[in-house]
């Protein structure tokens, strides 16, 4: 976290700096200017933010980790709208996979401390802009946001729901490669294995019943630059 913070204020006190032409130190003419562009100084920051939530979060600093995470999406947006897909510019399904990397994590966020209107007004954009594109709706990023639904229905005892989120879960991470016996697959499947047990026993409103485990692991594969 610390080094997160440092990294995050050295960024921002010298953006200017960082932004300017300075000399190449690969290149062998004397004097040649770089340029690092104002979307890859972006892109440092956000990765920067999206750490510190992550850290923030395992440390359970709900208020810490609630700013960066949001700051991080804003960022993320900000990038996405600016991205005109021209000479240079990230392709699209990037800067949707940036958005929704960021609106996982600040729901998950949410999910942890128990906000859950808040988690689903996170995840569900999440999954309707990943299946929006046909490249991103076949990733591990799209299956990850169905396990985090299918968590939250199972939390708020819609096992019908949670158990469909999960079973199309468990699909697309097949069809990304992640093998049947990885962590995450297992874990998702005892997820499943929870709501379908349970599902016969919840009132029509979601109520009633058994209640879920109290304590269920949240996605841990999600991303690559999650870690």
């Amino acid at each position: 976290v610390v080094a997160g913070r440092r990294a995050l204020f050295l960024l921002r006190r010298n953006r200017t700096a960082i932004l300017e032409a300075r000399e190449d130190p690969n290149d062998r003419r004397r004097g040649a200017p770089t340029r690092i562009a104002p979307g890859e100084y972006d892109a440092s920051v956000h990765s920067v933010l999206q750490a510190l939530g992550q850290a923030h979060q395992s440390r359970s600093e709900d208020r810490p980790a609630a700013l960066a995470t949001g700051e991080s999406l804003r960022l993320a947006w900000v990038m996405a709208l600016s991205n005109d897909g021209g000479p240079g510019g990230e392709a699209e399904s990037d800067s949707v996979l940036r958005v929704c990397r960021a609106l996982k994590r600040l729901g998950k966020g949410h999910l942890l401390a128990n906000r859950h209107a808040a988690a689903q007004s996170c995840l569900v954009p999440a999954l309707e802009l990943l299946r929006s594109g046909a490249e991103t709706s076949r990733t591990v990023d799209c299956a990850s946001v169905l396990g985090s639904l299918g968590f939250l229905h199972l939390r708020l005892r819609r096992y019908a729901e949670s158990a469909g989120f999960l079973r199309e879960c468990l699909r697309l991470y097949g069809e990304c490669g992640v093998a049947e016996g990885d962590r995450e697959t297992e874990k998702v499947r005892s997820w499943l294995e929870t709501a379908t047990s349970r599902e016969g026993a919840a009132g029509p409103a979601g109520g009633g019943g058994a209640t879920p485990p109290a304590l269920l692991e949240i996605p841990t594969i999600v991303f690559g630059e999650e870690g």
